[in-house]
């Protein structure tokens, strides 16, 4: 038997087939040299794959996986062939730990038993977690750590959802009609917490990269119903097959006294996901009439005195998202090559482990030079 906690991310690959050479692997520890950066280009040249190819074996994207190259991505490119992922600065560790403490503020992880010789078990937990999170959503009005999974633009991404709260909502019509349909009273408010070091405002990418993360998210979660078992099915799971009674036990302890009585009746993931869809169907509903509503909000915190610097709110808009994703899609399968930052965003380059070779800086660096030349000449 194997302890598990919230279920593992998915994505996670033999890297080393990927890698370039150990040696090149020891030397990262920071900035890359221009020859170990140039390395890389020539790896991917020689190999012609899409990133989505090389580095997601398991077909699916983390939502994570859309929204980082926003800031640059030549420099996510780059990460991804250096070492497989992006170098967690210490800054983005802080943020990590601060995102457990709010956690545990609301509730503890969902720790569990599982069978390591039936993989439908793992499914298990990943419903398991969404049935006790949404109830706790609709008996409390928040929780935290939603895992969410779906389609974008037609590659399949997971998630997991920050927090969720059902706040009070001004409109009269709207309370009325919700409690007509037995739906909560209330808007349904999908948030994010990012974490600064500094007390200035976010820049634009920054923020750009966490509009982004959120529409993604209600997007996913909007369409959860339609997902049914297929993600499952697709991973050649048998969604009929039951869990051990031990996994069972444990599952009805931890749920609330009503789910815990269906369990002997659902004991698979079918069940389970038919369990979790009837918790699933009032959000999914909430979000379907909130739409044009401002129920999207990322807030700031300085890293050290967890003091909320920005707060920012606003309503979820499918064509830009749709727009931004496909770019980001057009990089991942390889119908365009990856972009770095625009002039005025320069300054990103500085704090970039892979400066010194990155191809395109060289390259506008040099475009630069030839504009001066050209003036110069006309002059």
């Amino acid at each position: 038997m194997r302890k598990v906690g919230s279920p593992s991310k998915v994505g996670t690959l033999p890297w080393a087939r990927q890698r370039l050479t150990t040696d090149l692997l020891r030397r990262h520890r920071g900035t890359l040299s221009r020859d170990d950066v140039q390395q890389l280009d020539q790896t991917r040249a020689s190999l012609g794959k899409a990133p989505f190819e090389r580095f997601r074996r398991q077909d699916r994207l983390s939502v994570t996986d859309v929204v980082s190259p926003l800031w640059c991505e030549a420099q996510f490119q780059y990460a991804l062939e250096a070492t497989g992922r992006r170098r967690r600065t210490e800054a983005m560790k802080v943020g990590s730990r601060i995102h457990d403490e709010l956690e545990r503020e609301i509730h503890l992880p969902v720790v569990i038993e599982r069978s390591e010789e039936i993989e439908e078990e793992r499914w298990g937990l990943i419903l398991l977690n969404g049935i006790i999170r949404c109830d706790e959503l609709l008996r409390t009005g928040v929780t935290r750590e939603l895992s969410v999974w779906g389609r974008v633009r037609g590659t399949r991404v997971t998630g997991k959802i920050d927090e969720l709260r059902i706040v009070a909502d001004e409109s009269q019509e709207r309370n009325a009609m919700q409690a007509f349909l037995g739906l909560p009273r209330g808007l349904l408010v999908l948030s994010d917490t990012k974490t600064r070091g500094s007390s200035r405002p976010p820049t634009e990418s920054a923020h750009l990269q966490a509009k982004l993360q959120l529409m993604l998210y209600r997007s996913l979660l909007a369409g959860m119903r339609d997902e049914g078992v297929t993600r499952a099915k697709e991973e050649g799971l048998d969604v009929g097959r039951p869990f051990t009674d031990a996994f069972i036990a444990q599952a009805m302890a931890l749920l609330s006294p009503d789910d815990a009585d269906k369990v002997p009746s659902h004991n698979s993931i079918e069940g389970f996901w038919q369990l979790f869809e009837v918790h699933l169907r009032p959000l999914c509903e909430m979000l379907r009439r909130q739409d044009g509503q401002e129920d999207l909000s990322v807030t700031y915190l300085q890293q050290l005195t967890r003091e909320t610097l920005f707060q920012h709110s606003f309503s979820f808009d499918r064509a830009w998202m749709d727009e931004r994703a496909d770019s980001v899609m057009a990089w991942w399968h390889g119908t365009r090559q990856a972009q770095g930052v625009r002039q005025e965003e320069a300054y990103k380059c500085s704090m970039c482990d892979f400066e010194a070779g990155c191809s395109w800086r060289l390259h506008k660096v040099e475009e630069a030079a030839q504009r001066y030349r050209t003036r110069r000449s006309a002059s």
